[in-house]
């Protein structure tokens, strides 16, 4: 039995559980979880009912917390780290770091990540298509 708290992620390849690893790597904390890593594929672990009892979307990373409940998304889960764990405070210490740090967050997600998905998702479609 383990004191460490879990998390459930996914492998490297997936940009939201690497994100997380590089955040509690740079906090100093990686060695206080053990990790859970699911295969993605399709129909994988995280598409099952235990999985979808944590996190009904069926994505990674999921952090299991002390008190039972659950926590997903990268962005609530390092935040919550970043605020509940003692060391340097990657999201920023003042109101103003905070608020700068989420302004730019909020821009990497709508107008480059959301484009790349857009993207990816149009261009395997129409490369699909053309090739039949």
């Amino acid at each position: 039995m383990t004191d460490k708290l879990r998390l459930y992620t996914s492998p490297s390849a997936f940009p939201n559980p690497q994100r997380l690893r590089l955040f509690l790597h740079e906090k100093g904390i990686a060695d206080e979880f053990e990790e859970v890593i699911y295969d993605m594929t399709p129909k994988g672990e995280q598409r099952q009912w235990p999985h979808l009892k944590m996190n009904p979307w069926g994505e990674t990373p999921v952090l299991a917390m002390a008190d039972g409940s659950f926590l997903s998304e990268t962005a609530a889960i390092v935040r919550y780290l970043d605020v509940s764990r003692e060391g340097r405070k990657i999201m920023g210490e003042s109101p103003e770091e905070q608020g700068i740090d989420m302004m730019w967050e909020n821009r990497i997600d709508r107008h480059i990540l959301f484009n790349i998905v857009r993207c990816s998702t149009s261009c395997t479609r129409g490369s699909a298509s053309s090739s039949s």
